[in-house]
């Protein structure tokens, strides 16, 4: 989906056009978010514009009588990915910080939230976890989703 502000676009317009057919809306969006631009040091969208747009992501999906569950925020290795990246960086400590943003504010708003991030971080060492930068080895991704289809079956009193 993008940066957040592409979800809350695309959620809009999905509202606008008749809502999202489903029984669960499950959003992450913050990788974008946090991306650097290595010369000036200027995120993609600010800490506080990521906050307003998840606040608008919660008013949207609650509009469309969707019951919104959150994702967190991936980790990223740092070290692989800004040596390799020459037109912007992520940094783990402002995945941290968004990821902290997310949780106040979705902790306010009532709206459940699955931990994959830590969940990512416990499921295998930082050596087996990345096929490149952000992105996940297969088995890893299996973990990852057993543990997403593990919360939803625990949580299916969320569905409508």
């Amino acid at each position: 989906g993008g940066d957040s502000s592409m979800v809350l676009a695309y959620l809009r317009a999905r509202a606008a056009a008749g809502g999202i057919p489903a029984d669960l809306l499950l959003v992450n969006c913050g990788l974008h978010d946090i991306k650097t631009d290595p010369q000036t040091g200027v995120r993609q969208i600010p800490r506080d514009a990521y906050a307003a747009n998840l606040e608008a992501i919660v008013d949207t999906a609650e509009a469309m009588g969707l019951p919104l569950v959150w994702i967190c925020t991936t980790p990223c290795d740092e070290r692989v990915h800004n040596r390799h990246r020459t037109n912007f960086h992520r940094f783990a400590a402002d995945c941290n910080a968004y990821n902290e943003t997310a949780d106040a504010i979705l902790a306010r708003r009532g709206v459940p939230s699955i931990d994959l991030h830590a969940f990512t971080l416990n499921c295998s060492d930082e050596s087996a976890r990345y096929c490149d930068h952000v992105h996940f080895q297969i088995p890893v991704r299996e973990q990852q989703a057993a543990f997403i289809a593990g919360w939803l079956e625990a949580n299916s009193e969320l569905r409508m």
